[in-house]
């Protein structure tokens, strides 16, 4: 009974049999066994039961086959899967990059700097192409915080000033629902005045240096340029016709480069050297005139009591002894305290004054 119920225990984790199996083939077995001594029944009993053991481990062995078999076509067809695609492995992680010492792991990519926010735009009409135009690169790159027409309105709304402002607030009173593209092309209608081809190509051809200087002048005529959008050929000639007349008479006498940029470089460098002559110029001159000029001539003769209703062309100027010129100051200090302008004493003035020389007031 041990032995029976070992094997029943040991029987329950096997697959499912037929029930013909575990009980006696037909009753005339179990009436003859019952009629044999009780020894000779125990080992019949036991023989049948090794008999049903044994055809239930045939019919495992079999079952096992199977399952082995099927276990071998799963594992070709997964094999010949890998082998199809060998990138990418089915059941193996991708393997992970080694980091060599010293190494911190950082981003897959390279990380793009955000771009500045725009200045504020007050409604100046010569600002609105760049202030659109910083506000499109903004949107461009970060697209997903950007994404939808409410967001850029927004955005564009939070930067306006002033009169701009004023008419932000009053469009969207107007209509709330409005979309960026209509919202962008009322923008440019109002405030984006002065940049289209036409009035850059008037500007253009009224262009003048004037006192600028040409490197000065260039940068305002390139931009013109760009926004005309004429061949280079033709603003080659026109900016060569808003030059001043200096400049024109020194590209006479040399040969002009094909590019309107060597012609703007060499243009240039003219009006450097120019400037710098017209510098040297004026230091020569001024240095001539002082040496010219006595240091302390003073041609305007001073009114006093020795010369009253005297003739100013008719009076001499005062004199030392030594018949030296006076300078202001000395000549300053004699009148104050009474003395002669001529003699240098006391008592008299210049009119009347005896080593005076006769005559010499109508000299």
């Amino acid at each position: 009974m041990l032995l029976q119920l070992e094997l029943t225990c040991s029987l329950t984790h096997l697959p499912f049999l037929p029930f013909s199996l575990w009980i006696p083939s037909s009753t005339s077995d179990l009436t003859t066994r019952s009629q044999l001594p009780p020894l000779d029944r125990t080992m019949a009993l036991q023989e049948e039961t090794l008999q049903r053991h044994e055809h239930m481990l045939r019919l495992i062995s079999s079952q096992l086959g199977a399952t082995t078999q099927q276990l071998a076509e799963m594992k070709g067809m997964l094999e010949a899967t890998a082998s199809r695609t060998p990138s990418a492995p089915l059941f193996s992680a991708p393997p992970q990059p080694q980091l060599l010492p010293g190494d911190l792991p950082g981003p897959a990519g390279p990380i793009e700097r955000a771009l500045p926010t725009p200045e504020p735009f007050h409604g100046d009409l010569g600002k609105c192409g760049g202030f659109l135009t910083q506000c499109l690169f903004v949107f461009q790159q970060q697209r997903t915080a950007f994404a939808s027409d409410g967001t850029k309105i927004g955005f564009i709304l939070g930067l306006l000033r002033g009169r701009a402002l004023d008419w932000g607030h009053a469009v969207l009173q107007r209509d709330p629902g409005i979309t960026y593209r209509e919202f962008l092309s009322q923008f440019k209608e109002v405030f984006d005045k002065g940049s289209c081809p036409e009035a850059a190509v008037q500007k253009l051809i009224n262009a003048r240096q004037g006192k600028r200087s040409v490197a000065d002048f260039s940068v305002d005529f390139r931009i013109l340029a760009a926004e005309a959008g004429w061949e280079e050929k033709s603003l080659r000639g026109i900016f060569l016709n808003s030059l001043n007349d200096e400049i024109k008479y020194e590209l006479a006498t040399r040969d002009l480069p094909p590019s309107l940029g060597a012609v703007i470089s060499l243009c240039i460098r003219l009006d450097d050297r120019l400037s710098t002559r017209r510098g040297l110029r004026n230091y020569n001159s001024h240095q001539a005139s002082r040496r010219a000029a006595p240091a302390d001539r003073d041609d305007t003769p001073e009114e006093g009591p020795e010369v009253a209703g005297t003739p100013v062309g008719l009076v001499e100027q005062p004199m030392q002894l030594g018949h030296s010129r006076l300078s202001a100051a000395e000549r300053r200090r004699r009148m104050a305290s009474g003395e002669c302008l001529y003699c240098g004493l006391k008592g008299h003035f210049i009119n009347s004054c005896p080593t005076r020389p006769k005559g010499a007031a109508r000299r």
